[in-house]
């Protein structure tokens, strides 16, 4: 299942915040120790070369910690 990322740089909690969508809805957040790098190149516009992927689901743990995502450049060879 892929995620689309959309920066939300006037989040009150955290500038380089970036969210996590799935079909148009909000299913959270990068977590912030982890989202410098991939704020700063939603900024400059690097979107395109990202990709963000559920890679397990765990519905038995609490919310926060039920998806795990991996963001990883396109390999485009």
């Amino acid at each position: 299942m892929y995620l689309d990322l959309v920066a939300e740089p006037t989040n009150p909690y955290d500038s380089e915040a970036v969210a996590l969508f799935y079909k148009g809805k909000k299913l959270g957040y990068i977590p912030k120790d982890r989202n410098t790098l991939i704020s700063r190149m939603l900024f400059y516009g690097h979107s395109s070369i990202l990709e963000a992927r559920v890679q397990m689901v765990d519905l038995t743990v609490h919310p926060e910690r039920q998806l795990r995502v991996v963001v990883k450049f396109k390999d485009k060879r």
